[in-house]
């Protein structure tokens, strides 16, 4: 069976948000992810990641079988250079908006684009401001697990119950909808 031209790069980045899915499941119990997690009308978020060393907005870029370069101007794929990766700053902060709504405190929403599918991945970044971060889908796991702990374990607790209650989400943070129960 052959894909139409069309139904390939849906099929592609299937295939990158199962591949992601399994090495987000080698997390341990400590880290709650969540999925697809709807941040307006018309937006949401690929994953959200809740663990020891905090909270993290994860975006994701599939680009199969091709070297990807990460350099102080964003992202060369083979040979295209693309934009910096910014969808996952302005998501992170949708998210955080509304976590600190659901929770009345603010708890930093680190943004991580995350590239899965690549034949080679090089990191050439020299600059200090790290964001939002560039990881292969193959470096995700150590690089959430040796990051430094989160500073309140309490706050990520509250965060972690505000981002499973569905009006965290469905609600405008603006509005005063979004409570605890």
């Amino acid at each position: 069976m052959r894909l139409h031209p069309d139904a390939r790069p849906w099929f592609h980045r299937a295939q990158g948000e199962i591949e992601l899915g399994l090495v987000l499941a080698m997390l341990g119990p400590e880290w709650t992810a969540l999925h697809a997690v709807p941040l307006g009308p018309h937006a949401a978020l690929a994953h959200l990641l809740i663990g020891p060393t905090g909270v993290y907005a994860v975006s994701t870029q599939h680009h199969r079988g091709l070297d990807v370069l990460v350099d102080d101007e964003g992202l060369v794929v083979g040979s295209r250079r693309l934009a910096r990766c910014t969808a996952g700053v302005h998501e992170a902060a949708a998210a955080g908006r509304r976590l600190a709504a659901a929770t009345g405190a603010q708890e930093p929403v680190i943004p991580v684009t995350v590239i899965v599918g690549e034949r080679s991945f090089t990191d050439a970044r020299t600059d200090d401001r790290d964001h939002p971060h560039v990881i292969s889908s193959r470096d995700l796991l150590s690089w959430l697990q040796w990051r430094p702990a989160a500073e309140s374990s309490t706050r990520l607790q509250l965060v972690r119950l505000a981002a499973e209650e569905p009006q965290t989400w469905h609600a405008e943070p603006s509005s005063g909808a979004a409570r605890r129960s």
